[in-house]
């Protein structure tokens, strides 16, 4: 019978998908499971829930909710205790990852297998999807988009005033899906304001 490590282990060789998700995972926690999972069975502490809380901006972490940063004194469905189930959990790509944040040393990233797998009976915070993207500069290779960038567009306006707004993008994305974007974002902002 295998491990939970060897499990992970094998579901973590899977390549990430053009247009599927992958996850980041606080690199504490990973090396705490590490531990854990590689003995069977187990001497060391249970790792607890994902905690990724520490991985947002501190601006982000205020907008978590109370509940979804406290442990609880229950049991859930894991039959761990102290692993909250995951009814006040947060999920969200835009989230903005704390800039001193470095892949490798502070978080890593994993495939939507592996994530399933660990958030199913671990519990999480805050879950961090990130969307993959096909490298612009080799197309065998895909990127992870871990921060977003914010392009500030100006429409100047003929004798009024000039329409400026932001638009929210991965830094991975053509000109071409750019200026999709900025359209999308105009029709949202002029249909919302003339409403």
């Amino acid at each position: 019978m295998q491990s939970e490590w060897e499990v992970i282990k094998g579901l973590d060789l899977e390549p990430l998908k053009v247009g599927s998700y992958a996850y980041l995972v606080d690199s504490k926690w990973w090396s705490r499971w590490r531990d854990y999972a590689c003995h069977t069975p187990s001497t060391l502490p249970h790792p607890g829930r994902i905690t990724n809380i520490q991985l947002l901006s501190a601006k982000q972490q205020t907008k978590v909710p109370l509940s979804s940063q406290q442990t609880e004194d229950t049991q859930n469905q894991t039959g761990f205790p102290n692993i909250p189930n995951n009814t006040h959990t947060l999920s969200n790509q835009n989230y903005t990852l704390n800039p001193l944040c470095i892949e490798g040393n502070d978080f890593k990233i994993v495939n939507d297998a592996v994530w399933s797998n660990l958030s199913k009976k671990y519990g999480y915070d805050v879950s961090l999807p990130r969307l993959v993207h096909a490298d612009p500069f080799d197309s065998s290779s895909t990127k992870v988009d871990l921060r977003n960038v914010t392009v500030r567009v100006t429409f100047p306006a003929v004798g009024g005033r000039d329409e400026t707004f932001d638009v929210e993008t991965s830094r991975f994305k053509t000109l071409a899906e750019l200026v999709d974007d900025v359209v999308k974002s105009r029709r949202s902002t002029s249909s919302s304001s003339s409403s």
